[in-house]
Parts: structure tokens; C-alpha cells; sequence
């Protein structure tokens, strides 16, 4: 009988595997000695978590009270419920999981003479899933609660939330090289939350809400490729061994381990999204029909990956602090993306694997340390900044780039594009008859126009090169010069010439002779 946790809902959750027999005294104690494997010997021994034969299957309880306890500094309190779950065999090998418990935890600890009290309660939902031994994933989940209640105290603020119905589906399957492909969809309604920040801690009288709402939230993640039952591997490795010693001394174990988790997975890829977001405070509001997060990585590779991206649709903020002009930039939407790429981790992760040695201080021979530093300067990674849009009342921009890092000094290449900046002038103008200081705002977008290239449609351009020497060009005009230690770097090398038709990069659009306008004046 083989058993292993489910990293899909932590260490709540865990299924055994193998021979189908009726439940009994004899099964609860042989499947406790399999679930030591990746819990510890002293779990069961201070009864942190049971196994009992109940019905079709195993009662397994979890109460971390008993590990927590002796933990705690006299007079403070950190309480977590028991939960349990209740594991069936099925005649293919797998288990049917299910649990109808509450969630709960309360804590009142003092920290460096802070205060700091919480209450977490959420009622009783189901989860009902069928968990893979041989892979250490749920097959299938799903699981919903009612809702649930949240309140937290601390000398700065005190925090009360409220949460409607939370839902959660999951499927996963198995790919090539015993991998999993899994997808997680998770919604919750109603999130109301109201943070009271103590403005006079001392006093403990003045305060300012914040007062937040969403409609619901949802997310979906994705994974391809999870070396699931590698991680596992791993995680029985450091519970088996509590020790340096002990790791020491079956580093080579270790070592192959890592190897065959590498490289984790293959992909992640997920987005979380916020409907009807309202914001309020003494302060203003601000408001959003909708915001969304995305997040994406991948595997250990010899080309890593990882991006990160964000889009807000329908924003309104309203505040008495804001000046009038205000609305004429304030962001009605917005779309941004961003990438690293080219990031290879693959090759110094594994040749720390092969050379690590952990008797030894440092664990890494200082050769190995050094040609690892210099392997990242010679093959750097990119930061690209996709096209991505920011769009006002009047204004309406674009930008893009890429950004090389080096040892020396990074390289980058960005283009922006503005559509109705003289609207934004003109109206921040007509600001400034009321307000002078306005026309320091003026006069920076003015000065920005002047240099920029026009497009088409009203549009302006700024095409701005930032090259390792030091020097920047911006729509084919050098106005940095490279800096005086590039040159004494790069004596014997001719300086590279300002960008022509003939060499401009080929990230670049400069202008031609004779249709680059004279800079602009407030």
C-alpha cells in the first residue's frame, strides 16, 4: 500500500493506494505508517493526526492544536479546528476523498509587543474528489462553502470581511513521463470588506474606513507537465531525514531526486479576475467594472519563461483632493503586458545538482560559483514589454520595448505612441488660467511633443534607444552621448554611429532628413 499527500489541497488531504481490502483496526494502522511517510512519526504520535475505520473507508482526522501548543509563549492563543476527511478505496486502484467539516482558526499572540487577534470561519461546505496514488493528484475535485468570515485586529487597523459562496472544480490527467496536466477553476461571491485604520494608534479613538466590495471573483490555472509524484518524492526525502547529518549522508539520494523533478513542470499559466470592484473612503472612491491578473511561468528550461500582465476595464475614481484637470489623464482602461524570456536556468541548476557537496562550506566549489555568474552575463535574459495600452478621456497611449540585461549596462528599445495629447494640453491650459501651477504640467507635455515624430491620425511617436555604452537616441537623434567609461572600455572600437537609414536598429523607425519637427514651445 502506497499513500501520498495532495499538494492540490496541501497536506489536508491524503490517499493510499493498493491492495482493496474491508476497512479495519489492521488497515487504519498500516495506512497511518504510510501517511508517516510524508507526515512524520511524531504526528501520530502526539495524535496530530488519526486514522479509524469508519463505514466504506478511513477517518482521517487532522488537529494541529497539539503540535501547536508547546510552541506558544504563555498568555497568547493560536486555536485551529480539527478537520477530517474520509477516504474510500476504489476497485481501480484510486480513492474517493469527501469532507462536509467547517474551517476555523483564532489567534491572539503579541508580537515584539504588538497585539495581533484573528478570527477565520468558514461553514461547512463539501468536497467531494478521486485522488491518484500513483500520480499524488486529485483526478477530479470539487468543493463549495456557503461562505465564510473573516476579523483581524492589529495595533494599526482592524479588518472585518465577509465572503458569499466559494466554489472550486478540478480535473487532471496523466501525460507523457508519469507528468500531470491539470486545470483549477475557483469563483467566490459577495467579498465585502471593511479595513478601520487607526489614524491615532496610541489614542485608539480616530479612525478611517476603507470600505471595499467585490461582485465575485473568479480564477482558472492551468498546469502542463507537473513532475507531481517527483515533488512528493522529495517532500517524503526531508520529512524521512530531520537533520543535516542525516541529509549529508544521503546526498547522493538527494541528488537524484532533484534530477528527476526537474524540470517541475512544463507550463503554468493562470488569471484571476475581479468584477464590479468598488472602493470607498473618506479619502474618495474609485471604482472598476472589471480587473483581471495574469500570471505565467515556465519550467526549468535552457529558456525559461515568465509573464505577468494586467487589464482594468470601466475605471472611475472620484476624490475632493483631486484637481479638475485630473479627468482629462485619469485611466479609464488598461492593458499591460510584460515577459522575461530567454532565462536559462536549466543549465547552472543542473550543474548544481551534480557539484553541490553539503559537508562542505560553501556546498559549491568557488570555480562552479564563478563561471555560474559568469554564464548569466554572457547569455542574459529579455524583458519585453508587450503592446500595451493606457486610455483616458482625452488620451490614448501605446507603448512596447525590450530591455537586454548585461554585465556591463542593459540595452533597451522602446516605442511610444500618444493619440490626443494636444486635447490634453489644450485643456490643461485653460486649467492653468485658474491654477499656475498647473503650467508646469503644461510645459512638460509640451516639451515631450516637440520632440516626438508624427503619425498619421494625430498620433505622436517616440522611438528612445538606450545602448550599453551609455548613450540614448531618441527618433534617430543622439542626446546622450556614451559615457566617458564606455570609451576607455571600448578604446580600440570605433564609436558606433548615430542610426541611419542604412544601420538604424531594426526596432527603430528615426525619422528621415528634413522631416524631424523643430521642438515645440509651451
Amino acid at each position: 500500500m502506497r499513500l501520498t499527500p495532495a499538494f492540490a489541497l496541501g497536506l489536508a488531504l491524503a490517499g493510499p493506494a493498493a491492495a482493496q481490502t474491508a476497512p479495519s483496526d489492521a488497515g487504519a494502522k498500516a495506512l497511518a505508517e504510510e501517511l508517516a511517510v510524508y507526515f512524520g512519526t511524531s504526528a501520530f504520535e502526539a495524535k496530530v493526526v488519526t486514522v479509524a475505520p469508519e463505514g466504506p473507508g478511513y477517518r482521517i482526522t487532522f488537529a494541529p492544536n497539539a503540535a501547536i501548543a508547546p510552541l506558544l509563549e504563555p498568555g497568547t492563543k493560536v486555536e485551529i479546528a480539527p478537520y477530517s476527511i474520509l477516504a474510500a478505496e476504489r476497485s481501480d486502484g484510486n480513492w474517493d476523498v469527501s469532507s462536509k467539516d467547517p474551517i476555523s482558526a483564532v489567534f491572539d499572540v503579541t508580537i515584539e509587543g504588538q497585539r495581533q487577534t484573528g478570527d477565520y470561519k468558514f461553514q461547512a461546505g463539501t468536497f467531494t474528489g478521486v485522488y491518484s496514488p500513483k500520480l499524488g493528484v486529485f483526478l477530479s475535485g470539487t468543493a463549495s462553502i456557503p461562505g465564510a468570515t473573516i476579523t483581524a485586529s492589529d495595533p494599526a487597523s482592524d479588518v472585518t470581511a465577509t465572503f458569499g459562496a466559494i466554489g472550486s472544480e478540478s480535473t487532471a490527467r496523466e501525460v507523457a513521463g508519469g507528468a500531470v496536466d491539470a486545470d483549477i477553476r475557483q469563483t467566490m461571491t459577495g467579498l465585502k470588506e471593511t479595513v478601520a485604520v487607526k489614524l491615532d494608534p496610541e489614542a485608539g479613538t480616530e479612525r478611517a474606513n476603507v470600505d471595499v466590495a467585490v461582485a465575485d471573483i473568479t480564477s482558472a490555472t492551468t498546469m502542463a507537465g507537473l513532475k507531481s509524484r517527483a515533488l512528493l518524492d522529495l517532500w517524503a526525502f526531508a520529512v524521512a531525514r530531520a537533520d543535516k547529518d542525516a541529509i549529508v549522508k544521503d546526498q547522493e539520494i538527494l541528488r537524484g531526486l532533484l534530477g528527476t523533478a526537474l524540470p517541475l513542470w512544463s507550463k503554468i499559466d493562470g488569471a484571476t479576475a475581479f468584477n464590479d470592484v468598488n472602493v470607498t473612503s473618506a479619502f474618495g472612491s474609485f471604482s472598476a467594472k472589471s480587473a483581471k491578473v495574469r500570471l505565467a511561468m515556465d519550467g526549468i528550461s535552457t529558456s525559461s519563461g515568465l509573464s505577468y500582465g494586467f487589464d482594468l476595464a470601466g475605471l472611475s475614481a472620484q476624490s475632493p483632493m483631486m484637481p479638475g484637470w485630473a479627468a482629462s489623464l485619469m485611466p479609464r482602461d488598461a492593458s499591460v503586458t510584460m515577459k522575461l524570456e530567454g532565462a536559462d536556468i536549466e543549465t547552472p541548476l543542473k550543474r548544481v545538482i551534480a557539484e553541490f557537496d553539503l559537508s562542505k562550506d560553501p556546498a559549491l566549489p568557488e570555480e562552479t560559483s564563478t563561471d555560474l555568474l559568469a554564464g548569466l552575463s554572457e547569455n542574459p535574459p529579455r524583458l519585453l514589454i508587450e503592446k500595451s495600452r493606457l486610455t483616458s478621456r482625452d488620451l490614448d497611449l501605446t507603448f512596447e520595448g525590450q530591455f537586454l540585461f548585461s554585465a556591463a549596462q542593459p540595452e533597451s528599445n522602446v516605442t511610444i505612441e500618444a493619440k490626443g495629447l494636444d486635447k490634453v494640453i489644450s485643456t490643461l491650459q485653460a486649467e492653468a488660467a485658474k491654477d499656475p501651477s498647473v503650467n508646469e504640467v503644461v510645459g512638460m507635455l509640451a516639451l515631450a511633443q516637440g520632440f516626438a515624430k508624427p503619425l498619421p491620425e494625430g498620433r505622436s511617436q517616440w522611438i528612445v534607444s538606450a545602448k550599453s555604452d551609455g548613450s540614448v537616441i531618441l527618433n534617430g537623434n543622439q542626446i546622450v552621448a556614451p559615457t566617458p567609461e564606455a570609451d576607455e572600455l571600448n578604446v580600440d572600437t570605433p564609436p558606433t554611429p548615430a542610426p541611419t537609414d542604412e544601420n538604424a536598429l531594426p526596432t527603430e523607425d528615426p525619422a528621415t532628413e528634413g522631416d524631424e519637427p523643430a521642438p515645440k514651445t509651451p
